[in-house]
């Protein structure tokens, strides 16, 4: 084999930008290519926050070079970089000698193409391990030197399996596109590749192409050898105290596995690794101090001498930076006593954690062993807090109260919306799909020259830390209360101990325990996107990509601090770990480096000042967090499945009395909207169960959005100040929005969609309103410059309707523009109303729009036709543009097709299976909201079907429209909004009539309380499902003169003043 391959100069394009910088000496020459550089420069620009110059000067400031120096780096020839670089690169002339060599080990897949350097790798080992071996007898060694080897295999790092997938399938459907692989069948044209990789030439020139992969494959197969020599060392050394430790009277045997990657790889790969002998006995391996793990053993120790719990313990062996820890089985429990008890315990430790500022205590941290509950991984105890003065998290109230609360625990059912999938990784919550949070890259068609790289969600294994009755798995939501029962408990007792537990604390005060700064899901996924080939070929790309850590700097600027240590573990492929010690304010990076004054009180000290907090209305605080998160459990939205109750009859009641009855009925809901208040200074916020988007619901801070959002409160709560005259409503409302502005100043990068109440158009909406209620100028001013956030977003729209897209954008703009006028609103209405035509789809009648994922163009309102047909209408009367009056009518044509004479109503496409049909029958989807958008279509466009198509939904919503819910987007308050606005415009529905219903529907919220649009009747706070959006539906019923219909996107109907804008 061609040495001369491993002497080239394009290897040389590995070494990262720390290095580079390093040994860049005094100065720059003037030669580089500056067309490359500039080009970099560019990209590295576009990167959020490094757009802005602030951010970009902190950067180079913390790499320690200039601009001039930074630009240089960016375009300087390799060949000046192999030359002053100067010393060999140590990893290439590893790579060298594997290759040289010509040993190859067993491989299969794209790991044939790197054969030579897993069998150096093995060569090293099996010196090793001889080493190891040589002074000590056979008979005392733990392990079976014939067998020793291939057990190792599995501290092989687990990116070994996948880092080569995304450049191998890269130069696999290349080879075949250009016609080298020989074959007739996909399969045989992948074992064509693979024979190829097989020539050592093939493998380096792929290799020499991506020298950052080379890299990083002889880094990993270092890791590998390093540290299976290290655990078998320690073994060795540990042998015979492990013995008398842990099994003193069990024969263990010799080592029969070890699965390591138990946990993430932090320290130079290190992870934790579950260590089987061939007796069946088990051990932990943790190659990290477990002072603190220790330590929380004797505290519960402490607590079974008071507690009638009895929490299990686990047998700590602690060497410093490395210990062994007793394996906690999981088994089931034999009895519901048994069930009850587990789940006390649970509770009980719950307000441990809770206590000692304990975090990340998630599904793969809890151990359901019979009836006890076990916690494995310690090291997240007296978590501290860094300090980021203004941001959304230490500023906003109902965040604030979030951070400190019980669910920061992490044991609480929490799910996510990720990647289209509601995840949940706590320790009792559900997530039956077993789901994590990470992404692990596969390959689609593999085995066939067709593969690509898939991003595959991480199943977590086999359901260890939920309870099992005789073998099955049972629901946490049914005991609720014995999770209760023990948190107080516990709870009581550390307040009744206060002094004794403190003191008891001291032990912790020198342990390690760890920091988490950021989820370390992003650091995983940016170590699995440095793996894609166009950041293999020069160290600066992958560089470039693990700037995104910069992302989240301009919220929390303390992470400026840590990048650089941050990007030095990512490029030896760990997840960088942080630690401190609970008496220290400073923060250490795994390479030892020291952030000082890092945090402003340490871990300890937070501790101690929670100790002093716990009283009785703590203890309430917190039980209302456990009980609603717990709650959410069962919250699950069921397609097609609707709540319902059994409607009560009252007496008629004139005009007058009907409108009282509606305003104290809000005026109660603006009460307890009052008293659940999170307040701050001037500041004010609310928490409860919140949509995440996809079947799932979860306790958080009431968000930016119109929907279920502080701005929906705050819309309410605005108007019934303003009708009732009661100033302190009012000031609720503005204590509201000052944090969502707040919040928007930081996050509102974060917001990609443009609709009405699940977008921009939606802030800009209640900025339209509040700014006109309130006689302040200034909030229609900033709607306007919200508006400019508009134009990029809406090329990307594709929900396009009411709710999050273009079609809901258009109604606020409209009603902007009715208080501010101006061309600059009516252009970016058209942008709205033109992506809108550029999406449609012919239909044999009509055309429609997939407005979600998965459907076929729907029906309704909210997401359907209906909306979308006026929205197109106020556009076209708004900017006199024909072309979307005609997609109007184009719209009402394909819904009317739909119709069902025999029901009185349009299918709800959503859920229609198998051929047959379902029909909602709200404001959302249904014939109340189809009613509702012709009836507010008739001032743009009337034919000889429209009257009849309000007829048939005002028939449909008043004999099956109520006793579903009372809110706005599906229930009792929404559907009378649609026959309120009937009479009105039609003069159809009696108000007799609709008084009758309001009454009724107050009667049933006196016999059974608010119930919302969401699962288990839970009280949700927001307009469209929850107790907001009922009040302001009676509001409106009490003062329809003041309150507009927020249904309609309407806009002010009071206070409007015309103000001048730039055109």
């Amino acid at each position: 084999m061609d040495r001369q391959a491993f002497q080239g100069e394009s290897w040389y394009r590995a070494i990262a930008l720390r290095e580079r910088i390093a040994s860049l000496g005094a100065g720059c020459k003037d030669e580089f290519d500056r067309e490359l550089a500039d080009r970099r420069w560019r990209r590295w620009r576009s990167q959020y926050p490094l757009t802005k110059d602030t951010f970009f000067d902190k950067k180079l400031a913390l790499e320690g070079i200039t601009e001039a120096e930074f630009r240089y780096l960016l375009g300087e020839p390799v060949s000046t970089l192999a030359k002053r670089h100067g010393k060999p690169l140590s990893w290439l002339e590893e790579l060298d000698r594997a290759f040289t060599m010509g040993d190859r080990a067993e491989a299969e897949g794209f790991t044939i193409a790197i054969a030579p350097l897993v069998a150096q790798g093995k060569n090293r080992l099996h010196q090793g391990i001889a080493a190891l071996v040589k002074d000590r007898k056979t008979s005392s060694l733990p392990f079976d030197r014939t067998t020793i080897e291939s057990i190792l295999l599995a501290f092989l790092p687990d990116r070994f399996f996948w880092m080569l997938n995304p450049t191998m399938a890269l130069e696999l459907n290349a080879q075949r596109l250009q016609g080298l692989l020989a074959g007739e069948t996909p399969q045989q044209r992948f074992e064509s590749f693979l024979q190829r990789l097989e020539d050592p030439e093939s493998a380096i020139a792929i290799l020499q192409e991506y020298p950052v992969l080379a890299q990083q494959l002889v880094i990993c197969i270092n890791i590998w050898v390093d540290l299976s020599l290290e655990f078998l060392q320690r073994l060795c050394d540990d042998w015979e105290t492990i013995i008398s430790h842990f099994a003193h009277k069990i024969e263990l045997g010799v080592l029969a596995q070890v699965k390591a990657g138990a946990g993430d790889a932090h320290n130079g790969g290190r992870s934790v690794a579950i260590v089987t002998f061939s007796s069946g006995w088990q051990i932990a391996y943790k190659p990290k101090p477990l002072a603190v793990d220790a330590h929380f053993q004797e505290i519960l120790t402490w607590l079974n001498t008071k507690s009638e719990l009895k929490f299990r313990t686990l047998q700590i062996l602690d060497r410093g930076s490395y210990g062994w820890v007793e394996f906690a089985h999981t088994s089931s429990c034999e009895t519901p006593a048994a069930v009850e008890r587990f789940y006390q315990r649970l509770g009980g430790l719950l307000a441990l954690l809770h206590a000692i500022q304990g975090t990340d205590f998630h599904a793969e941290n809890l151990i359901a062993a019979g009836e006890h509950p076990v916690l494995i991984d310690l090291e997240s105890l007296f978590h501290p807090h860094p300090v980021a003065p203004n941001s959304p998290n230490s500023v906003l109230p109902a965040r604030r109260e979030m951070g400190k609360s019980v669910l920061r625990v992490g044991l609480l059912p929490q799910p996510q919306a990720i990647a289209a999938e509601a995840v949940d990784v706590s320790a009792i919550g559900g997530n039956p799909e077993r789901l994590g949070r990470g992404r692990k890259i596969g390959l689609k068609a593999s085995n066939t020259d067709e593969a690509k790289v898939s991003r595959q969600a991480i199943a977590l294994g086999e359901n260890q830390n939920q309870p099992r009755l005789q073998g099955e798995l049972v629901n946490a939501l049914a005991y609720q209360e014995a999770i209760a029962t023990g948190f107080t408990a516990t709870y009581r007792l550390i307040v009744k101990h206060r002094e004794e537990f403190s003191n008891f604390l001291d032990r912790f005060a020198t342990d390690e325990v760890r920091v988490f700064l950021r989820e370390t899901r992003s650091y995983g996924l940016l170590l699995q996107e440095s793996f894609h080939p166009n950041l293999l070929r020069d160290a600066l790309d992958r560089d470039r990509l693990f700037d995104k850590l910069w992302v989240e700097v301009p919220a929390l600027p303390y992470l400026e601090r840590v990048i650089p240590a941050e990007k030095a573990a990512l490029w030896q492929g760990d997840i960088p770990k942080l630690t401190t010690y609970p008496n220290s304010r400073h923060l250490w990076a795994s390479n030892g480096e020291c952030f000082r004054d890092f945090f402003d009180e340490s871990g300890l000290e937070l501790v101690q000042q929670r100790l002093q907090a716990m009283n009785e209305a703590d203890l309430e605080r917190q039980l209302w967090f456990i009980r609603t998160s717990l709650t959410t459990l069962g919250m699950v939205v069921e397609p097609g499945k609707s709540l319902s109750y059994a409607m009560p009859k009252v007496a008629a009641a004139d005009d007058r009395a009907a409108e009282l009855a509606c305003l104290q009925a809000a005026s109660a809901i603006g009460d307890r909207l009052e008293f659940l208040a999170v307040r701050a200074g001037d500041l004010a916020g609310w928490i409860g169960p919140v949509f995440t988007g996809t079947r799932h619901w979860a306790v958080s801070p009431l968000g930016w959005d119109l929907w279920d959002g502080i701005p929906g409160v705050a819309l309410f709560l605005a108007y019934l100040g303003a009708v009732t005259k009661q100033d302190r409503y009012r000031e609720l409302a503005q204590a509201g929005m000052r944090s969502v502005l707040h919040q928007v100043e930081y996050e509102g990068r974060l917001i990609s969609s443009i609709g009405a109440f699940n977008g921009w158009a939606g802030l800009i909406y209640t900025l339209t309103h509040l700014g006109s209620l309130w006689q302040q100028p200034e909030m229609l001013y900033m709607a306007v410059e919200w508006m400019e956030s508009l134009p990029a977003l809406i090329s990307k729209d594709e929900q396009l309707d009411i709710i999050g897209g273009a079609a809901g954008c258009i109604g606020a703009l409209a009603s902007l523009h009715c208080c501010v006028g101006g061309d600059r609103i009516k252009t970016v209405a058209l942008l709205c109303g033109d992506r809108i035509l550029e999406k449609a789809e012919k239909m044999p009648q009509g055309v429609g729009w997939r407005t979600i994922p998965g459907c076929q163009p729907l029906t309704g309102f909210s997401h359907g036709a209906a909306g979308i047909a006026w929205a197109l209408l106020e556009l076209a009367a708004l900017t006199g543009a024909e072309r979307f009056h005609s997609a109007a009518l184009g719209a009402i044509a394909y819904e009317r097709s739909l119709f069902s004479e025999k029901v009185k109503n349009w299918p709800d496409l959503r859920f229609e299976r198998d051929r047959t049909q379902f029909f909602s029958l709200g404001w959302s989807h249904g014939a109340p909201g189809i009613g509702f958008g012709r009836l507010h279509s008739l001032r743009h466009f009337q034919d000889g079907e429209i009257l009849a198509e309000i007829d048939a939904a005002r028939e449909t919503a008043i004999a099956r429209g109520f006793g579903n819910n009372h809110s706005l987007c599906n229930g009792d308050l929404g559907n009378l909004e649609f026959l309120n606005c009937d009479r009105q415009i039609l003069n159809t529905s009696g108000r007799s009539e609709i008084n009758n219903i309001a009454l009724n529907a107050i009667e049933s919220i006196a016999q059974y309380g608010w119930i919302c649009d969401v699962p288990q009747r839970v009280e949700n706070l927001g307009l469209m499902t929850g107790i907001a959006g009922i009040g302001y539906g009676f509001l409106r019923l009490a003062a329809p003169n003041i309150v507009p219909s927020v249904l309609a996107i309407a806009p002010p109907l009071m206070n409007q003043q015309q103000l001048t804008v730039n055109s």
